[in-house]
């Protein structure tokens, strides 16, 4: 988990505590700027921001976080303030604008209660229901696989290749393509590329996002590479699924459906060795 926070420094220190109890990493923004660029350029989980007006944020902070929820609506924003009256005022008006979780400090954010907040705010969208749909199949296998796994489509971008599932599994690498194998799964290889589109899938929904800019959040050196896999997996370019006004997207429920027969095509991968699997070059890709 890759938390991202803009908050004044009792509140931070609350929240790393939390997020260092469940594994995640916080990064905190410097300014409006440095959280736009974050938002746009890492693979982040979740944003918090303080929209009170004595956060020492600036004047326009509910503005400034109303636009990131318009913006990044792939990645929750949670506000984390003290509950007074113009703070409530605030939050009324961000709720309008799609703020849908709030933290109040010294009231709800015990590290145990807001490890389990953050928890719960993370696990939405296509991603999340792609690993619920996948939990059949994780049940069927070792323990050590099913967290490598499991761990792959949360963070794809922390894995160059299908092969990496070997490494972090440390299970030998015949072993591994019996046991997914068995469990009703595709070779890693293909693991490997459903879980890199189920993330682009849900960056691409938000407006304005450029298609190379998810390429790089996703650790791809080539977007024409990312393009290819979504082809492979869900049978259309990254603009088919992008925030276009007026345009016709292929829909969430689709989106799901695609990317869990994808991954569910057991010893459907005859192509190159895993060991070949670099995100750069698309001719490994054959499938």
């Amino acid at each position: 988990m890759l938390v991202v926070a803009l908050l004044q420094d009792s509140f931070l220190l609350r929240l790393i505590e939390a997020v260092k109890a469940i594994r995640g990493t916080v990064i905190r923004a410097t300014d409006w700027s440095h959280m736009h660029q974050l938002l746009q350029d890492r693979p982040v989980t979740m944003a918090i921001v303080d929209p009170s007006p004595d956060s020492g944020l600036g004047l326009n902070a509910v503005k400034e976080i109303a636009g990131l929820l318009h913006r990044f609506p792939s990645t929750p924003i949670l506000a984390y303030t003290h509950l007074t009256s113009e703070g409530v005022r605030s939050l009324s008006y961000l709720g309008r604008h799609g703020l849908r979780e709030v933290i109040l400090y010294q009231y709800d954010d015990s590290p145990l209660r807001l490890g389990r907040l953050l928890v719960r705010a993370s696990s939405h969208g296509i991603v999340s229901r792609v690993r619920r749909g996948l939990q059949g199949n994780l049940s069927a296998l070792p323990v050590d696989i099913a967290q490598a796994v499991d761990d792959l489509f949360q963070r794809p971008h922390a894995y160059t290749s299908g092969y990496d599932l070997v490494l972090a599994s440390r299970a030998p690498k015949a072993s591994l393509h019996r046991s997914v194998q068995q469990a009703g799964l595709a070779p890693p290889r293909q693991l490997f590329v459903g879980a890199r589109i189920a993330h682009a899938a849900t960056y691409l929904r938000d407006p304005g996002t450029r298609i190379q800019d998810v390429a790089v959040k996703l650790g791809y050196r080539h977007s024409y590479v990312m393009t290819r896999h979504t082809m492979l997996a869900l049978g259309v370019r990254p603009s088919s699924l992008r925030h276009v006004e007026g345009q016709e997207r292929l829909s969430d429920d689709e989106i799901v459906a695609r990317l869990l027969t994808w991954v569910q095509q057991v010893g459907a991968d005859d192509g190159p060795d895993d060991d070949d699997m670099d995100v750069g070059e698309e001719e490994v890709y054959e499938v």
